[in-house]
């Protein structure tokens, strides 16, 4: 299951915090987050980084976190930045108006540079790999999921440059689906997630599509969960997969309270502070390319999310840098 882990780096109380997000940011984990904040301000912190080199993946609710935290050390006359933010992270943050609000920096250099103390920090990226499978050299950039352009495995390298072998690609004309009910339980969002994820990898989506994917998923379970079924676990939720060419279909089903996703609030989630219903709603229709809502409150609501192959999905060879 994917976790957060929250590393925290300090000196003295009038240098800057670090506080290194690793992993998942999501409504599982956020609260950890909110932890680690709570803590340096009882010790009087209020000069924050959160560096997010590590972060991979964040939802609307680890967005309200990192938007509440921004406020709470400004009300504090502190300030919060963040680095090191990928460009995945970045998409979401801008997305949902966040990105314009925050003190984003390239790297702990400037972060620090803005308080006016100066930190180098290694870096350990590109580096020379092999391929888990047929020992193919080659170059990688960044911690991500590549494809060796030899022998087609698929694998994951971490920031640690540990390699852990995925599988190969899907054969040709081979048919993919997934049909079950979970439980209305935020603890079930992290693995269905994940499930979802590898399908989509093994019919050929790759990065960002397989991020979109699994983000759009996350917030339409969670909102069922909150909203539909008022966090009652004793609940269920359908998720079905199904595929058509190049065109990736999840279809959720709940019997909860429905909601209409054409009432947004009006741009209640560009604002760091105060209101922000509705992020996730506007994240899953900007996400996938066809989204369409049935509600029947208290029979069956469902809610089919279409993701359709792009031409970068298409070259996985692309995905890594033979030497």
């Amino acid at each position: 299951m994917e976790d957060v882990k929250i590393e925290l780096r300090k000196e003295g109380k009038d240098d800057p915090a670090v506080v290194v997000i690793k992993g998942y940011l999501d409504s599982a984990t956020s609260y950890r987050l909110v932890e680690a904040v709570d803590a340096l301000l009882k010790e009087g912190f209020y000069k924050i980084i959160f560096n997010m080199g590590e972060l991979e993946y964040l939802s609307s609710a680890g967005i309200s976190v990192v938007s509440e935290s921004f406020e709470r050390l400004k009300e504090k006359d502190g300030a919060l930045k963040l680095t090191n933010v990928s460009q995945r992270v970045l998409k979401v943050l801008d997305l949902c108006g966040v990105a314009k609000l925050l003190d984003i920096h390239p790297e702990e250099d400037s972060a620090y540079k803005s308080f006016e103390k100066i930190v180098k920090k290694p870096a350990s990226f590109p580096a020379e790999v092999k391929c888990p499978s047929c020992e193919f050299k080659a170059v990688i950039e960044s911690q991500d999921i590549y494809k060796c352009p030899k022998c087609s495995v698929i694998f994951y390298i971490d920031e640690k440059l540990k390699i852990d072998q995925l599988e190969k690609e899907k054969v040709p004309g081979a048919v993919t689906k997934l049909d079950m009910w979970i439980k209305a339980d935020i603890s079930y969002i992290t693995p269905i997630r994940r499930m979802v994820g590898a399908i989509a990898l093994r019919e050929g989506f790759f990065d960002d599509s397989i991020h979109d994917i699994e983000l759009a998923l996350d917030e339409a379970i969670t909102n069922i969960i909150e909203h539909g079924y008022n966090f009652d676990a004793t609940k269920s939720i359908g998720v079905n997969i199904s595929t058509e060419n190049d065109k990736f279909v999840i279809t959720i089903m709940d019997k909860g309270k429905s909601f209409d996703m054409q009432k947004l609030p009006e741009n209640s989630f560009f604002s760091s502070k105060g209101p922000y219903r509705g992020r996730g709603q506007f994240i899953i229709k900007n996400t996938m390319d066809a989204v369409s809502y049935t509600p029947v409150s208290g029979v069956e609501n469902k809610l089919i999310l279409t993701k359709i192959k792009k031409d970068s999905d298409k070259k996985g060879e692309s995905f890594i840098k033979v030497v």
